[in-house]
């Protein structure tokens, strides 16, 4: 349980052009207030630990995981926690592939693949009034680890639309084509890896949106997008506006669900195994875009 008047933060950052990650520790109370673990794992191995560390009053501490930790590390999933009083309080997940992070640049244009579609959300009414575009460049990511995933931070926001030509693969024959795709999260709070939704279409042909909150799973269904394929394509768009969310493919919409939860404004990229072979499952987002309003 946070203590009133002590605040956490994880930030992310960029150092040396790779994903590198810090957080504070603000104690701004009138006592020193003691922290009883911190600590970071890589690819869910327990890596670096500080305990304990004790916050002197109207005091801030600083704590910089920076790229040589990453270059000793290697590639892989870094997720750095805080527990106070054995409870976790906070935590980030941060991917590092080794190369440089998703690059923007912000304007008014969509990719022209994308522009009919977005002029069409705004005449029915789905999008109102004017937005901003960021468009990214093209992002590619590996994961083998059955029936997990992981993600990457790219934004935030409540009212978007998220937009790529997708194109995944397999390097098994036969992985579990359920557990296996691309997808984005979203609506993630603070707590992130306990708290958020995501909307992926995977290989068994089916889009699914499912989460966490509080720990506890969230499901809202799956709906048939096409045919199963360990290796495919397709334009997709995820459309957000607070707790509405509808997903469309190739132009067509294939859900849309209201009333869900709104746990916080994270927007991730997603890359789900169902193997553990090689190099698991392959996602790459081409011409890809967010528009929010």
């Amino acid at each position: 349980m946070r203590k009133k008047g002590t605040t956490f933060a994880l930030d992310s950052l960029n150092d040396n052009e790779y994903v590198a990650f810090a957080f504070d520790l603000k104690n701004d109370g009138s006592t020193p207030y003691r922290i009883n673990s911190i600590y970071v794992t890589v690819n869910r191995e327990e890596k670096i630990r500080w305990v304990p560390t004790v916050i002197p009053a109207k005091t801030t501490s600083y704590y910089h995981f920076d790229y040589n930790y990453m270059k000793e590390y290697g590639k892989g999933t870094y997720l750095v926690s805080l527990y106070i009083n054995d409870k976790r309080v906070d935590s980030k997940t941060y991917l590092f592939t080794g190369s440089k992070n998703i690059t923007n640049n912000t304007g008014n244009t969509v990719p022209s693949s994308f522009s009919g579609f977005i002029e069409g959300l705004k005449r029915d009414g789905v999008i109102k009034g004017n937005g901003t575009v960021t468009n990214h460049d093209d992002f590619t990511n590996e994961w083998a680890q059955l029936g997990w995933y992981q993600w990457y931070h790219m934004d935030n926001s409540n009212r978007f639309v998220l937009g790529a030509h997708v194109s995944w693969d397999s390097a098994s024959l036969t992985p579990n084509t359920f557990d296996s795709g691309c997808g984005v999260i979203f609506n993630a709070g603070q707590n992130s890896v306990d708290n958020h939704l995501l909307a992926s279409v995977r290989m068994d042909g089916l889009i699914y949106i499912n989460g966490f909150r509080n720990r506890n799973w969230l499901s809202y269904g799956n709906y048939r997008y096409g045919s199963p394929s360990t290796k495919g394509e397709a334009d997709f768009a995820l459309v957000v506006d607070n707790d509405k969310a509808s997903i469309y493919i190739n132009g067509n919409r294939i859900v849309r669900k209201a009333e869900l939860p709104v746990m916080g404004d994270e927007i991730a990229l997603c890359t789900l195994s169902g193997t553990n072979l090689d190099y698991g499952t392959r996602c790459t987002w081409k011409d890809f875009f967010v528009y929010k309003w």
